[in-house]
Order: C-alpha cells, then sequence, then structure tokens
C-alpha cells in the first residue's frame, strides 16, 4: 500500500475510533432516558442525534473498507455489523418509544377537551370516552421532513388507511395524523387542538408545506450533490451513486417529470460523479459511435 493512502488509512480509522465512541454514548443515553424519562422530546433529540452520527461512522466505514487490504476486509465487515445491529435495535426500541408516548398523548388531549363537552342526555361519558380515545390500532409510517421525498408515499398510505376511512371521524383522523408526523412537520400542526375543523386546517397545511413544488427541489439536490466516486473498483460506491440516481429519477418520475425534460443537465452530473476512468472509456465508446463507417 502506497505510503499516502496508509496515512490517509490510519486518519480514517482514528476518526472513526471516535465516531464509534460517540455512537456508543449516544446509545447509552438513549437506553438510559427510554428506561426512566417520560418526555418524548428527550428521546427524539437523542434519537436524531445517534441517526446522524450513525450515518457519519457508515460513511466512514466505505472509506476505510475502500482503502484496507483484502485479507482485513472480513474482520472490518463482522465489526461494521455488530455496530448496525446495535444501530438498529436502539433506532426501532426508541421509534416504539415516541410512538407510545405520542399515543397516551393523544388519549389523553381527547379525553381533555371531553370534559368541556355537555353530552346529550341519551349519552353517556363512557360511550364517548370508548370512541374518542380507542381508536383500532393501525400500523401507520411516521413521516419526518429529513426525507421530504417520503411524502407522497407516506400521505397515499395514510390517505388509503385514515383519511379516506369512512368509520373514522374527523377527530379519530387527526389523532392518527399528529401521531405519526415528526420533526419540522409536527412543529407545523403545533397547537392546533384535536376538533373537526382543524384536521382539515392540518391537512391543508401538510400539502402546502410538503407538495410538488417543494418534492421537485428535494430531488433535483439530491441530483446536484451525488457524491463523486473516485475510483472503479469501488463496487460499494458505484452501487450507492446507482441507488441514488435510480430513487430520485424514480421520484421526480412520479411526480411528472419525465428524465428527458432535465437530461441536459442529468448527464454532466452523472459524468461528474463517475470515476474518470469510466467516464473516459464511456467518452472513447460514444465517440466511435459518433464517427460515421466508410
Amino acid at each position: 500500500m502506497e505510503a499516502a493512502n496508509q496515512a490517509l488509512l490510519e486518519r480514517t480509522k482514528k476518526t472513526r475510533s471516535v465516531t464509534r465512541s460517540i455512537v456508543t454514548k449516544q446509545t447509552n443515553k438513549l437506553e438510559s432516558e427510554i428506561n426512566n424519562s417520560v418526555d418524548k422530546t428527550i428521546v427524539y433529540e437523542l434519537y436524531m442525534q445517534l441517526i446522524s452520527k450513525f450515518e457519519e461512522l457508515v460513511k466512514l466505514d466505505k472509506e476505510i473498507e475502500c482503502l484496507i487490504d483484502i485479507d482485513s476486509l472480513e474482520g472490518e465487515i463482522l465489526t461494521r455489523e455488530e455496530y448496525r445491529d446495535k444501530f438498529i435495535i436502539w433506532k426501532t426500541r426508541a421509534e416504539r418509544y415516541i410512538e407510545s408516548v405520542s399515543s397516551i398523548a393523544i388519549r389523553n388531549s381527547a379525553e381533555t377537551q371531553l370534559q368541556n363537552v355537555t353530552l346529550p342526555l341519551n349519552s353517556s361519558v363512557g360511550s364517548v370516552l370508548t370512541n374518542q380515545s380507542r381508536l383500532p390500532k393501525l400500523t401507520l409510517e411516521s413521516f419526518s421532513v429529513k426525507d421530504i421525498g417520503s411524502f407522497p408515499s407516506f400521505w397515499a398510505r395514510f390517505k388509503s388507511a385514515v383519511h379516506e376511512n369512512s368509520s373514522l371521524n374527523d377527530v379519530d383522523k387527526f389523532s392518527y395524523l399528529k401521531s405519526v408526523v415528526t420533526s419540522d412537520a409536527e412543529l407545523a400542526i403545533r397547537g392546533l387542538t384535536l376538533t373537526t375543523e382543524n384536521y382539515a386546517k392540518t391537512v391543508k397545511i401538510l400539502e402546502d408545506r410538503f407538495g410538488q413544488e417543494l418534492i421537485v427541489d428535494y430531488h433535483m439536490n439530491n441530483l446536484l450533490n451525488l457524491t463523486p466516486v473516485r475510483k472503479s473498483f469501488d463496487v460499494i460506491a458505484l452501487r450507492n451513486l446507482y441507488d441514488q440516481l435510480e430513487v430520485n429519477i424514480r421520484g421526480l418520475e412520479s411526480l411528472g417529470i419525465s428524465p428527458d425534460s432535465y437530461s441536459c443537465f442529468l448527464f454532466p452530473i452523472i459524468m461528474k460523479a463517475t470515476p474518470p476512468d469510466l467516464a473516459l472509456e464511456y467518452n472513447r465508446k460514444h465517440e466511435k459511435k459518433a464517427i460515421p463507417n466508410h
């Protein structure tokens, strides 16, 4: 291995060691808060910090795997998977905790509002509480602005399961919606009480804020900021590049935007992100095809 690559490997390994330590500390903090806290805000903040640090760790792992000898690769992968498994466990537990606390908060909010409701003579508090607080258990995908591009699929599933469900009233639907939006999406509707009128307002707020124009910008920015692959033998990085291209191009197609409409700038972007030797080989083949045979 060249001296420069060896120095880069050592520096990257040291950075990864620090990042692994931070990930472990964040995991321990998250475990403590889940076991001892009733404040979902603290858990959510630690959850987001853990995700951010783990993403850094994944990038460092990939860099190191491209630099090490093939004989050392197996050990690297095994250690990487140990951290990944632990991350998935605590990511899942945090999400379940946040969901359970959100459900309790929504139920308490509904019951508090019902205390101020004037009941008809033929009604009872028990029957109203049964209708409002004991909602059917539904498995719903959550939505965060961290991945704006997922809003269309999120809303399509929510619309099918809840929004167009005739067995639910608008207050029930609002309860479900509040339980599955997080981050800035949750901030956008925070403060709106569980009423029929506010459910309609909330739907409009989310559709306006995370509508098509913003999602188009999201996918375009992802294409403009593709991570370049420097080495043609880096199969993992090439696969990631392909996946990013496919995800964002498909996302734009789902919004009715054909690749033909932006191909003039997409091709240079792809060439810039492609390893130089592969880009050169492609250009040579393309030039040969362009030259007519006599």
